[in-house]
Formats: structure tokens, sequence, C-alpha cells
């Protein structure tokens, strides 16, 4: 009886470091693409007379891609309800 309570408590444990380890190498690829949906706002989310994006949102998530390895494709959308 004592040794199969120590195979289970070796099993559990092993069992947790296995999962403990493996979520250390869950990081996302370098070349990661995140889309944003893009609803214009006055001062936050705002296209130019080019059509290139701009305003806080825009900055926000730029900063936030400085400082990890991602990239934020815009998508238009016209209604809240897309």
């Amino acid at each position: 009886m004592i040794k199969i309570n120590k195979f289970v408590v070796f099993l559990i444990l092993t069992t947790s470091f296995l999962i403990v380890v493996s979520s250390a190498f869950a990081i996302p690829p370098e070349d990661s693409i995140l889309k944003v949906g893009f609803y214009p706002l006055k001062g936050f989310f705002e296209y130019d007379e080019n059509g290139v994006e701009y305003g806080y949102g825009v900055d926000v998530l730029e900063e936030i891609s400085r400082h990890c390895p991602c990239e934020f494709e815009y998508v238009r959308i016209f209604e809240w309800d897309d």
C-alpha cells in the first residue's frame, strides 16, 4: 500500500512539473499578427487623408508592439454589430 501511495505522489509531482515547464515554452512566434477592430472614433481611432490610421488607440498599440513580439493589423469596422 505504501508503494502505491509513493507511486501516486511521484506521478502527481512529475505531471505537475511537466505542466509548469511546458507552459514556459508557450511563447508566441516572433511574427505574431493580432487583428484589431478599427471603429473610427474621434481622437481614438481615425484615418488621415491618406487612409493611414492614427489616434490615441493606435499610439497605445504601437507602444505595446515595441515591447512584445507582435504586430497589429487594423480591420475596419463600419458598425458596432460587426
